[in-house]
């Protein structure tokens, strides 16, 4: 039950969190600030752009189903809570569970809403929809080849250091899902 609290409860934690930060800002084409930074931070385009380059990296990896260019993506102790409400701990977790169900998994699209972050810190906060085949034998999956619709939030927190940035934290929790028979014929 205390677990089960705690899954329930992380995604309003991170929500509050994202909603309180000082150093957030809308990401361009939202407002007309700048997407991180303070005006006190040295460094905001440098952070920017590597948070950009993160973004697209983990994107680009996963509809690639490339398990172990992901897993090069966060740090060695990161932590990810999957949209399963599973908990995984350190790179070796995160790579066995990309390894496992990447395959099978369809298109993911990213669309980040907020980011923000100060030296070394950045976080960003979007929405994410995973879209496409669901293949037999996938979680959730009948026999049959079905279509996979799905949308929710995410909230990463990375780590900078050495121009290069590394997932730290991810949370993901779904919205709304749906499934459908996938079409058949030619």
């Amino acid at each position: 039950m205390r677990s089960m609290l705690r899954y329930l409860m992380l995604p309003s934690i991170a929500c509050l969190l994202v909603a309180a930060s000082p150093g957030e800002r809308e990401l361009p084409g939202v407002e007309d600030e700048p997407a991180i930074g303070q005006d006190d931070d040295p460094r905001p385009d440098e952070l920017r752009t590597q948070m950009e380059r993160l973004n697209r990296g983990f994107q680009e990896a996963y509809n690639r189903h490339d398990a172990a260019a992901l897993a090069r993506l966060y740090t060695n102790d990161a932590v990810v809570v999957t949209p399963e409400g599973q908990e995984l701990r350190g790179r070796d977790a995160i790579l066995a569970y990309f390894e496992e169900s990447l395959e099978q998994m369809p298109r993911l699209s990213l669309q980040p809403d907020r980011a923000g972050g100060h030296g070394d810190t950045g976080w960003e906060y979007g929405h994410y929809s995973i879209e496409g085949p669901m293949r037999p034998g996938q979680a959730g999956a009948s026999q049959q080849p079905t279509r996979l619709s799905q949308e929710g939030h995410y909230l990463v927190v990375t780590r900078h250091q050495a121009g290069r940035g590394q997932i730290e934290l991810q949370v993901a929790h779904p919205g709304a899902t749906a499934e459908a028979p996938a079409p058949s014929g030619p």
